[in-house]
């Protein structure tokens, strides 16, 4: 096959079989030589498309990567911004959260304040609930003493009122 090769690149059909017949004639040892010329040519033309290949690859692959490299460099710029925003908002949560647990605490302490004021007050109310009562049974036993007394006049009263009557009688015996 590779003598069909070298016999197409020769200019007439005689000149190519007059080389086939003088490399046939030679023997193996020139047939071997011509066939690994041939194999040696087509390596070389097979290497050139290699490393064309191999070329256009890596260009490629460093369009890619210089692709990449500035894609990644930007979502790194945008992730920076962001975090960056992230953080401020992260501080201002921990500002407001600083200032609610201050307001928390500072309305703890305003109802601690309140609770012991209410409990002085229930203290003193009761105080006064229980001075109340002893007043009302003082004033109970006030009254109770004043009706007793009044009740003691009126008997007192209604015995000297028939003491007097009797005495009247009898010294006014037609007035009866």
């Amino acid at each position: 096959m590779d003598m069909l090769v070298i016999a197409q690149g020769v200019e007439t059909a005689e000149k190519g079989l007059s080389l086939l017949q003088k490399i046939n004639a030679g023997g193996v040892p020139l047939i071997c030589l011509v066939v690994a010329a041939l194999c040696g040519v087509a390596f070389y033309w097979q290497l050139k498309a290699n490393n064309k290949m191999q070329k256009d690859a890596l260009s490629k692959a460093e369009e890619r990567e210089d692709k990449a490299a500035t894609a990644g460099q930007k979502r790194l710029e945008e992730n920076e911004s962001l975090l960056r925003e992230m953080l401020d908002r992260d501080k201002e949560a921990q500002e407001t959260h600083s200032a609610t647990a201050q307001a928390i605490q500072n309305v703890t302490t305003a109802l601690q304040d309140q609770k012991r004021a209410c409990d002085e007050t229930n203290q003193l109310l009761q105080s006064h609930t229980r001075l109340i009562e002893e007043s009302n049974r003082t004033q109970q036993q006030r009254t109770e003493a004043l009706k007793a007394l009044l009740k003691e006049n009126n008997r007192v009263a209604a015995t000297r009122l028939d003491e007097i009557e009797t005495m009247l009688r009898r010294r006014l015996p037609d007035a009866g």
